[in-house]
């Protein structure tokens, strides 16, 4: 099972979430990071978690294989219907309504 941690930024707000590529989707809602650290510091993602955190905070995502944020966005199902949203939708419908 393959689940990443993504970081999505609008201005100066940042949020985390947990990516699966299974679902192409987020899994969890967009947190803060300090939200986001007690909360799964004690889960599945806690493994490697300060490595993986930090190349979240370099490229958005904890995989190199993406090499940035669009790799792992393109061709997502996080909308209705399993359609395709833009960075801007998965911050509205993930993080911005559940803040």
């Amino acid at each position: 099972m393959a689940h990443y941690i993504i970081k999505l930024t609008r201005g100066d707000k940042s949020w985390y979430l947990v990516w699966s590529t299974i679902v192409d989707a987020p899994i969890t809602y967009g947190m803060k990071l300090d939200a986001f650290k007690r909360r799964h510091l004690s889960s599945d993602i806690a493994k490697n978690f300060e490595a993986r955190m930090a190349l979240v905070e370099k490229i958005g995502v904890d995989h190199e294989e993406y090499k940035s944020m669009d790799g792992i966005l393109s061709g997502n199902r996080a909308g209705p219907a399993e359609t395709c949203l833009t960075k801007d939708e998965i911050i509205d419908d993930y993080c911005i309504k559940e803040v």
